[in-house]
C-alpha cells in the first residue's frame, strides 16, 4: 500500500519535470556589444543563469514563464516568453552617469571601450523597442498613464483622460515632425525616441495638442519635402 503514493510522487515529479524546455538568447547594449554576466531568471521554473563572453544565455524555462534580465547599472527587464518560438534576444538599456559607467565596467559585463564608445555614438540604440510586435503595445507598456482607446474603430492614445462626449479624446499623433493618423506603418526596430507632451509641452501644437502629443523620431530623421 505504501508504494502507490510513491510512485504517484515519482509520477507528479516527472510530469513537471517534463514541462521545462529550454530557452535561449543573446544580451547586448546598444543592439551591439554583448553582455556577460548578465543574471536572467526565470519567475515559474525558478532557473537562474547568467550570460557568457558572447552575452549568450540558455534556461530552461515552464510554459507561459515571465523572464527577468538584471544587470547593475541597466534597467532591469521582465518579459514573457513568446509562445511562437524559444529564443528571446534582448537588449538592455544602460541607466547613464558617471557611478553606473564605474559599475557597468566593474562587474564585468561591457568593457569601458564599448560602453563608452556605445555612450558617444550609439545613444539612439539606448532602448528595448526593437522587442515589441509594434508600437501600441511599446508606448503602452513604457509610458505609464498612456492607454488605447477606439475611435471610429481605429486604436488611438489617450493621455490626459476622456475630456469630451462629444469630440475626440485621442492624442496627435507627431512622426519625423509630420502629424499622422495611426503607427501601423512604422516598425519598433525603426524608432529612435518616444516623448509623451502634455500641458504647456503639447502648446505649441495648439488646439491639435489638446489632448496631449506623442512625439515619435525614427532613425530615418524628419522626412524631406
Amino acid at each position: 500500500m505504501k508504494a502507490i503514493p510513491f510512485i504517484l510522487v515519482m509520477l507528479v515529479a516527472a510530469g513537471a519535470h517534463a514541462q521545462l524546455t529550454p530557452f535561449s538568447g543573446v544580451v547586448t547594449a546598444y543592439n551591439k556589444f554583448p553582455l556577460k554576466n548578465v543574471t536572467v531568471s526565470a519567475k515559474k521554473s525558478k532557473m537562474a543563469v547568467t550570460t557568457n563572453e558572447k552575452g549568450e544565455y540558455e534556461i530552461l524555462v515552464n510554459e507561459k514563464d515571465v523572464l527577468t534580465f538584471k544587470a547593475e547599472g541597466f534597467k532591469t527587464f521582465s518579459r514573457k516568453i513568446d509562445d511562437s518560438g524559444k529564443t528571446m534576444n534582448v537588449n538592455m538599456v544602460f541607466l547613464g552617469g558617471k557611478k553606473n559607467e564605474e559599475i557597468a565596467v566593474g562587474y564585468g559585463y561591457i568593457s569601458k571601450e564599448n560602453l563608452t564608445y556605445g555612450i558617444d555614438h550609439f545613444a539612439n540604440e539606448n532602448n528595448n523597442y526593437g522587442l515589441y510586435n509594434n508600437l501600441y503595445d511599446l508606448i503602452v507598456q513604457n509610458f505609464p498613464g498612456v492607454s488605447i482607446i477606439y475611435e471610429n474603430g481605429q486604436r488611438q492614445f489617450l493621455i490626459r483622460g476622456m475630456k469630451s462626449l462629444m469630440g475626440s479624446n485621442a492624442a496627435l499623433l507627431v512622426v519625423d515632425g509630420m502629424v499622422v493618423n495611426d503607427l501601423d506603418f512604422i516598425s519598433p526596430y525603426d524608432v529612435a525616441t518616444i516623448n509623451i507632451l502634455k500641458d504647456s509641452a503639447a502648446a505649441i501644437y495648439g488646439s491639435r495638442g489638446a489632448n496631449g502629443v506623442i512625439l515619435i523620431e525614427t532613425k530615418r530623421g524628419p522626412r524631406s519635402n
